[in-house]
């Protein structure tokens, strides 16, 4: 899309989000969508004019109605309409010759219900083309806008309107609602709620994007349901990325797919969800698992200063909740280490007797009575600059208490602490829970937000941390493009395991001498030449998988065990297929690594290139322990897949076994990644497996290949 295009995509999403005027086409007293809207324009304040259209009224709602929108007589921005699907038309028409650019289309039956519908949106997305109409929609709730206080949502939407710095896009409506009332209910300010119903015209991405040049918004984040246009999603999270505004996302519906590629191992292994994850860590989107986390994480990243490490100091009034924060760091990113002789001195001068400067660190119940332990605590931490933040645990007031003044005063200095930090600092109650009126009015009072809970806490700081490493190591990145001999690319489908390996020994990966037998004879001298104990697999195009062939023989000791192998493959093979092209047997000295892997990668159909690695050799989808990305990733990115297998103990010489070289391995899964992106026209998937891993310092060998073309 040129750059014309998008700008005036994003005047048209603005004369929806920020309307001066607004028309409701269809309203009439007896609904209850236009009774909560009428409610929620008039009882939220929203400055400008709305209008009421429908020709079989002259007044509703105590005011007068027009028979269309031209009756207006004046100029109107937006419509929203919810009238009957066989009026849209003629409606879109109207709003056409008045002038009007956007129009909201809370009416349903269209594309959700079959094809019946979908050819009705076809019709309407051509339509609106034709006369300049951008819709939101159709079946589609409507959007909030807090700071211009235009409440356009067809439920009842509960005050206070709370303006702030976060904005939220999702693609289910009634998720509108809860989302507002999470955000409200821990006083967190949002700039935009806005849901996209079936994304006719306008998707996610492009209300994402609109949020993106909003100077009032510093964090975006979504639910999404799908991914219509990856391609569009995946250049405005590059674009978030790039400005420094965080993208939280919670992507819902993940279940296992379909094979991407059935006669891969990589495609087997590549399922929605996990290509979902690969994707965001490509483009540095925070993904989060549920609504509440969503939120939280969202009004964290947009608190301001942001971790620029992994050390986190925890300052609690409570013994057990020291214990609670060092279990759910634990398995995270973030690190909890002691403080420094200096800190703990300092510390001890203000701790009372009985409690030890650590931590996380417990300020025992005395701050009940003393108002200064906390914050002097705090601050000794905060002189501490080997910590890249602070979690202060504190509950937020629920009511004035029986000294209203104290009250104000605690909460004044825990408050004042953390804004002045030189290290950012954040605040969490004890609990999830709702904040009282009292509490929502004094957080708000005095600018400090309290995560929902020690869980939740610490969820949100890891992702922010991981947001920021994750965004300083995208922004240096560079794709180097290996060049591959384009005769080893030709033809299609499931090349040989010759073809295959020849391909990988051109990009550098080391594979076995080429030794191809003929003939039990030649097989045996084959083996006496390779050194034994060898190894004897078919080749044919038509037995990508060797092994379920019965086509492997192993731990060949002399020439006549070589010769019978070839004969018992030979016959074994031709009795599994019978129409098997047999163009030989590979004859190879047997390998004894340290460990063996699964590297490989796998075409997606919507992100394309994925990269693949997992422990097991052919029992990788048994043991499900394996890491993606998608293609092409840098050296760091192929350690942290090596360091995220849960079975990373065998290659860091587990039980006295020797250390494996996870610098071949990573330089390996580098150079696969970078030869699929550079051929994504050509290459559908690739699999090596097994990939020996050997001692560290003597490198990999790619023990068996397949390469599958397009």
């Amino acid at each position: 899309m040129g750059k014309t295009a998008l700008s005036g995509r994003r005047e048209s999403v603005d004369a929806i989000l920020n309307p001066r005027s607004l028309a409701l086409v269809g309203a009439t007293e007896g609904s209850a969508w236009s009774a909560a809207l009428v409610a929620n324009l008039r009882g939220h304040g929203f400055e400008g004019k709305v209008h009421l259209v429908n020709p079989r009224y002259r007044e509703l709602f105590g005011q007068p109605c027009h028979p269309n929108l031209a009756g207006i007589g004046e100029p109107v921005d937006c419509a929203y309409l919810m009238t009957g699907v066989e009026a849209v038309p003629s409606v879109i028409e109207d709003l056409a010759a008045a002038g009007a650019g956007g129009a909201v289309l809370l009416t349903a039956d269209y594309r959700e219900v079959g094809p019946e519908g979908a050819e009705r949106e076809r019709a309407l997305v051509e339509q609106c083309a034709r006369l300049g109409i951008t819709v939101q929609g159709p079946n589609c709730l409507g959007f909030i806008n807090y700071r211009r206080r235009v409440v356009a949502h067809a439920l009842l939407v509960p005050p206070p309107l709370i303006a702030g710095r976060v904005g939220l896009v999702t693609q289910s409506g009634a998720m509108l609602l809860h989302l507002h009332r999470l955000a409200q209910h821990r006083a967190i300010g949002l700039s935009y709620v806005i849901s996209s119903g079936n994304e006719a015209m306008l998707d996610a991405a492009d209300f994402i994007d609109y949020l993106l040049d909003d100077t009032e918004t510093a964090v975006v984040g979504a639910l999404l349901e799908g991914i219509r246009q990856p391609e569009r999603f995946l250049a405005v999270a590059e674009r978030a990325l790039a400005l420094g505004k965080p993208l939280v996302v919670l992507k819902v519906g993940g279940s296992p797919a379909g094979a991407r590629s059935a006669v891969a191992h990589t495609g087997a292994l590549a399922v929605e969800d996990r290509i979902i994850d690969a994707v965001f860590r490509k483009r540095g989107v925070v993904r989060v698992e549920t609504l509440e986390e969503l939120v939280e994480t969202s009004a964290l990243l947009a608190a301001g200063r942001l971790p620029e490490g992994r050390r986190v100091a925890m300052l609690t009034a409570s013994g057990g909740a020291c214990g609670i924060l060092a279990d759910l760091a634990a398995g995270t990113r973030l690190r909890v280490p002691d403080f420094g002789a200096a800190t703990k001195a300092a510390l001890k001068e203000i701790l009372p007797g009985f409690g030890t400067p650590q931590n996380p660190l417990d300020t025992t119940g005395l701050v009940v009575q003393d108002m200064d332990l906390l914050p002097r605590s705090f601050e000794a931490i905060a002189a501490d600059r080997s910590f890249d933040s602070i979690l202060v645990v504190w509950d937020p007031p629920r009511d004035q208490g029986l000294n209203p003044q104290r009250t104000q005063a605690r909460l004044g200095a825990v408050a004042a602490a953390v804004r002045e930090s030189p290290v950012p600092a954040f605040l969490t109650s004890y609990v999830a829970g709702e904040l009282t009126e009292y509490g929502r009015d004094a957080v708000l009072e005095y600018g400090v937000h309290f995560l929902n809970g020690m869980t939740l806490a610490v969820k949100a700081l890891n992702a922010a941390v991981g947001y920021v490493e994750t965004r300083r190591r995208l922004l240096v990145k560079g794709v180097e493009v290996l060049a591959v001999n384009p005769v080893a690319l030709a033809g299609s489908g499931p090349q040989t395991e010759v073809a295959s390996l020849r391909i990988l020994s051109e990009i550098g990966i080391p594979v076995p001498p080429e030794r191809v037998a003929q003939s039990p004879l030649e097989a045996a001298r084959l083996a006496r030449e390779a050194g034994f104990p060898v190894v004897l697999k078919v080749i044919s195009p038509d037995l990508p998988h060797k092994t379920e062939a019965g086509g492997v023989r192993l731990q060949l000791l002399t020439e006549e065990e070589a010769a019978t192998a070839y004969r018992d493959l030979l016959a074994g093979v031709r009795a599994y297929l019978p129409e098997a092209r047999i163009e030989g047997m590979s004859v190879a000295r047997q390998v004894f690594p340290v460990a063996e892997l699964m590297a490989g990668t796998v075409t997606d159909p919507q992100f394309g290139p994925l990269l693949l690695v997992g422990l097991g050799g052919i029992f990788v989808e048994v043991l499900d322990d394996f890491s993606m990305r998608m293609a092409p990733v840098d050296f760091d990115d192929a350690v942290d897949m090596l360091s995220e297998l849960r079975g990373k103990a065998v290659l860091e010489g587990a039980r006295g076994n020797p250390r494996a070289d996870l610098h071949a391995a990573a330089a390996c899964l580098v150079r696969l990644s970078r030869l699929a992106a550079s051929h994504r026209d050509r290459i559908e998937a690739i699999d090596v497996n097994p990939l020996f891993v050997l001692a560290d310092g003597e490198g990999v060998l790619a023990g068996d290949a397949l390469v599958v073309l397009k």
